[in-house]
Formats: C-alpha cells, structure tokens, sequence
C-alpha cells in the first residue's frame, strides 16, 4: 500500500460516514515523515483531515490546530539517533556488521599496527564500503 492509499484509508476508517475522499496535497519532508491533506465530504459538507504518515504509524488530525500541535511538540533526533537510524535504513543488519568491522579494524590498527589487519576483514571492509556508498548513489 502506498502512502497516498494509506493516508485515504485512515481517514475513511476515522470517518465512516464520509464520502468523495479525496489526497489534495502531500508535503514530504515534513518532520520525521509525510503529511497528507485529505478532503472528503461528511453530512453534505466538506471536511478535511490531515494524516502524519512515518514508516512507523499513521497519525490522523482533524484540522491545521492539530498539525500546529504536532510541530510544536516535534523534538529532532540527536545525532545519535540520526545515525542509528541511518544505519538501519541503508543496510539493517549488514549496515551493523559494517560498523562492527571497521570499528574491529580500527583498533587493530591504533593498537596492534597496519600489518596486523587481517586480509579477510580488509576485503569484507571494503565490499562493505562499496555496498554503503553504491545504495547512496542509486537514491
């Protein structure tokens, strides 16, 4: 299910009773995720609702006061946060692996010395770094 299908299907779940949905606009980018304006009408009348979609739920506001609600209690990731994030959304578990070896290789390196890496954690590094930077460049 898109994103366009799963912001109508929110808000005709929280509306019932409403008719003629309808996505008028769909900001990305917004905070963490997506908002989505629906119009439909209810009663005869025209309605609206806005759906907050993130790739971990689907929020559905009644009116702008509620998205205004929304931003005002929004806090932005750390940096941490940012990075673990992105980690999981570039490889997941292989993403994991990557860090863990460079990481490995890295304190070999500070303190065992350059020549004492071992040639299969050089490679796996490598095809590591060449995944990472290949899926940044596909996007």
């Amino acid at each position: 299910m898109d994103l366009k299908e799963t912001a109508l299907k929110a808000v005709q779940d929280r509306n019932p009773d409403g008719t003629k949905f309808k996505v008028m606009n769909v900001t990305t980018d917004f905070l963490d995720g997506t908002l989505v304006f629906v119009e439909f009408r209810d009663s005869g009348d025209e309605d609206e609702n806005y759906v907050y979609v993130t790739p971990s739920e689907t929020l559905v506001m009644l009116d702008y006061e509620d998205v205004t609600a929304l931003v005002a209690r929004y806090r932005p990731p750390n940096a941490w946060q940012r990075l673990v994030r992105e980690l999981f959304h570039v490889g997941g578990v292989a993403g994991t692996i990557g860090i863990l070896i460079t990481l490995t290789i890295c304190y070999r390196i500070a303190f065992q010395g350059v020549g004492d890496v071992p040639q299969v954690l050089s490679g796996a590094l490598t095809t590591i770094l060449g995944f990472y930077f290949g899926t940044k460049a596909s996007k």
